[in-house]
């Protein structure tokens, strides 16, 4: 008798199988540079994932890349640090804000349904706001 493919069903869950998303240049990620948005860094590559980064790696998804930041997140703005600056992408005069804001610009402009970010004080509501989310 054949088994229902939930009951065969061999790997881990995948639960973000082929969706893109991207991760703040804020989050370390194993063998990838992560720059803190600062000179400093500008040649750091971590040894080990943060939390995130592992369970984003192993949910299915596909990994577009790091998204922009100012240095060490601190500024509400992307603009002040080495990443290059998140502009809005429906008008691009303005700037997405920060510090998540090439997050933000990410899905705003469609290169991917989702985007890590971080929210110490506005720090995704406003470049959501900015990007018109």
């Amino acid at each position: 008798m054949r088994e229902s493919i939930e009951s065969s069903h061999q790997g881990p869950s995948l639960p973000l199988l082929g969706v893109p998303y991207s991760l703040k240049d804020l989050t370390p990620t194993k063998g990838i540079r992560t720059t803190i948005g600062s000179a400093n860094y500008a040649n750091s590559i971590p040894l080990d994932d943060a939390e995130i980064a592992t369970r984003m790696f192993r949910s299915g998804g596909i990994f577009l890349g790091k998204t922009s930041t100012p240095e060490f997140g601190g500024r509400p703005t992307t603009e002040g640090g080495i990443c290059p600056i998140a502009h809005n992408p429906w008008n691009l005069e303005y700037n997405a804000g920060g510090s998540s804001g090439g997050a933000a610009a990410q899905v705003a402009a469609g290169l991917g349904p989702l985007a890590e970010g971080s929210d110490g004080g506005g720090s995704i509501r406003g470049p959501s706001s900015n990007c018109g989310w």
